[in-house]
């Protein structure tokens, strides 16, 4: 029996066809249609070989089995340096590519105002023909990140390595001027000690961020030495003691805190409370009145959840934010809003999920909201609300307590959301990209993407209402600035015998949309009377504002 030619051009084109696809798609097909083309071109190159070695002579067969050989070497070469080319680079001990990322000439990055913060600088070396440098030391760290010859790239180095090394700069949303004076302002205004903490402003109708500053920072020019010795040394003194796989974020001035670190937000979590109730319930504004207490009884068991200072306050929901008062939006979670409505308006606002910050993504931490309340137990002793096996936490998750926690790059774009009417924008650190062998300050813009809806636009006007009076009333009155319409919201959380200070603010020209958004943590502060967000952080955010702006501080 001998195969029609038809056939055999049939199973060639089969076989030839399959191992195209194959290389070409591989990324896009699914594992069940790769095990199907493979079994198709094994089986078609059977049936060709056993039909076509009967007609031929000993010697065409051996040059057969020769060419079927070199076929499997050729599918073989193709596998490794084409479908196992990114995994093969990746490998532990592989630096060649690291090696040739290291020493090559790199694009710049700059701030927006023009300010060179990381560039690249030929250098005598057998090895390397350039080094990476990094002017301003600790002040872009946590954004820019390092090109490191033992610890590869991170930061901005790492996500946009593919354009820096193809001739193209980087021109950040960062401005220079404004990230100095967010380091300064955080450091202690008696002393001129640094503080832990962390601030990020963001432009609200684009997500830009224009200052991310966290401390403690480190210096990444000892990093992107030349020298493996000087990099282990440097890497000693930034490690904490012990096993270098099971610190805390806390514990090593790497970890860039303002979007890979989170805490327990306190009081300003309480503006997504607020949005989850205007949205969900008939909840408005002004009306219905909650009681003036000094405390909410939670409902199981004795525990009470008290006001701050043991303050009494209540009245309707703008009261409730301008006075920050605890008992009554506990009373709100539990008993107006319930677990569905506060899980949902807290994803809204990027909670359970991670930030698309343009940085590689496993330096991004997920801010996070308990999202199991037991069982439904019925109603409460007959009252109109559900009880839930953990009702209580709830009503602790509405203060920014319990298992409540946030990063303070979400916080800021709960601010910066609100600003914007309700929708949040994708932050970004890189504003766009020029090339590199050009003079001129104009660059390719990113364009701005939404990246969640977090509330309605009534929702948001009313909230910023809301914010706007805690500013010229209430808990942030040390916030108001002339020439600017500021809205805030203060937090205090407590971390043991401290507590963290908190604000969240937006603020524009009078009587125009809001240009700035930011959050301001100030961490483990000694938990004495007095250390509140609207003493501590409000400032901060004060000078950020003023500098922002071009005003004349005092």
């Amino acid at each position: 029996m001998t195969l029609p030619r038809a056939a055999r051009y049939l199973l060639t084109a089969i076989v030839g066809f399959g191992f195209f696809t194959v290389v070409e798609f591989y990324d896009s097909l699914g594992t069940t249609a790769i095990g199907a083309i493979v079994l198709a071109v094994i089986v078609s190159a059977a049936v060709l070989v056993y039909f076509v070695g009967k007609e031929m002579s000993p010697l065409h067969n051996v040059t057969a089995v020769l060419l079927v050989c070199f076929f499997v070497l050729f599918v073989q070469l193709n596998r490794v340096q084409v479908l196992q080319a990114e995994a093969t680079q990746s490998v532990p001990g592989n630096n060649r590519q690291l090696q040739r990322d290291f020493g090559s000439d790199r694009g710049q990055i700059l701030s927006n105002d023009g300010q060179v913060v990381a560039f690249s600088e030929p250098v005598e070396s057998e090895n390397f023909g350039f080094r990476r440098i990094y002017p301003h030391g600790e002040l872009y760290a946590h954004s820019v990140g390092y090109v490191s010859l033992t610890l590869g790239s991170e930061g901005l180095e790492a996500r946009y390595n593919s354009q820096l090394t193809g001739d193209q700069d980087l021109v950040l949303g960062i401005n220079h001027e404004l990230q100095q004076v967010a380091r300064e302002a955080l450091k202690d205004p008696e002393t001129g000690a640094d503080r832990p903490g962390s601030i990020v402003a963001i432009e609200p109708a684009t997500g830009e961020i224009r200052a991310l500053w966290s401390y403690p920072s480190y210096d990444p020019q000892p990093l992107a030495s030349l020298s493996s010795t000087e990099i282990s040394e440097a890497i000693e003194l930034l490690e904490p003691s012990g096993n270098a796989e099971s610190y805390s974020c806390l514990e090593t001035p790497r970890c860039p805190k303002a979007y890979g670190d989170r805490t327990v937000p306190g009081s300003t979590f309480k503006i997504i409370v607020a949005a989850a109730g205007l949205d969900s319930t008939p909840l408005e504004l002004n009306q219905p009145r909650f009681p003036d207490v000094e405390e909410y009884k939670l409902p199981d068991g004795d525990a009470t959840l008290g006001n701050y200072g043991g303050s009494n306050c209540g009245g309707p929901l703008v009261e409730l934010i301008r006075r920050s008062c605890n008992a009554g939006f506990a009373q709100m979670a539990v008993e107006v809003i319930g677990p569905e409505g506060m899980v949902n308006k807290a994803e809204k606002f990027g909670f359970n999920q991670k930030i698309p910050l343009d940085v590689p993504e496993s330096d991004v931490v997920a801010s996070n909201y308990p999202t199991d309340y037991g069982n439904f137990r019925g109603n409460s002793n007959g009252e109109s609300f559900n009880l839930y096996d953990e009702s209580n936490k709830l009503g602790l998750t509405a203060i920014g307590q319990s298992d409540v926690q946030a990063s303070p790059l979400n916080m800021a774009m709960v601010a910066a959301a609100v600003a914007n009417d309700g929708v949040m924008m994708q932050p970004r650190l890189v504003s766009g990209f020029r090339d590199s062998s050009s003079e001129a300050n104009q660059y390719d813009r990113i364009r701005a993407n939404e990246w969640l809806s977090s509330t309605t636009g009534r929702t948001a006007a009313d909230l910023q209402e809301a914010m706007y009076q805690v500013v010229q009333s209430g808990t942030a009155t040390g916030l108001q600035t002339s020439g600017l319409d500021v809205g805030a919201k203060t937090g205090t959380a407590d971390i043991g015998d401290d507590v963290h200070a908190w604000v969240i603010a937006f603020a524009g020209p009078a009587n125009a949309e809001p240009e700035l958004a930011l959050a301001v943590l100030v961490e483990r502060q000694a938990g004495e009377a007095g250390v509140t967000g609207g003493r501590v952080a409000a400032p901060i955010a004060k000078q950020i504002f003023e500098k922002y702006y071009n005003l004349d501080a005092g």
